[in-house]
């Protein structure tokens, strides 16, 4: 079958045609004359043919989130494997429950401190980054 092309049914006497457009095919009945049934002849009964599309939808995209920033990040709170990281006002850090640090945003940069270690995180869009490990959002 030819895409984008008129065809005649098999049948020449059938004044029948078919649209082919990718993959939905659309079916075209002249009813005039009866469709499939001998010329002549007006049709006993009338069907309404629908379209039908084989084509899934298209998935919607999603929206881009929003890059995070000094601003935004107060509130939220991440986690990657066993440690949970809340971010509070005022540069004030809480890890695993207990208020242990505190944070600093520079050029797209998270420097989080605990005791006496010290760890970069990265912002990428409204997503952090531990080196290649992406941290999980949980609120």
């Amino acid at each position: 079958m030819q895409s984008g092309k008129w065809l005649r049914n098999s049948n020449q006497m059938a004044p029948c045609r078919i649209f082919f457009h990718g993959a939905m095919a659309l079916a075209v009945v002249i009813l005039a004359t009866g469709c499939g049934g001998e010329t002549g002849k007006p049709a006993e009964s009338a069907q309404t043919v629908k379209p039908v599309s084989t084509a899934s939808a298209p998935a919607a995209n999603p929206a881009p989130e929003a890059a995070l920033t000094a601003e935004s990040l107060p509130g939220t709170a991440w986690s990657a494997g066993p440690l949970t990281l809340a971010f509070g006002q005022d540069g004030k850090l809480t890890a695993n429950g207990s208020e242990s640090g505190e944070w600093t945003f520079d050029a797209g940069q998270i420097t989080v401190k605990t005791g006496d270690m010290s760890y970069i995180v990265t912002v990428r869009g409204g997503k952090l980054f531990y080196g290649d490990m992406e941290l999980s959002r949980t609120n």
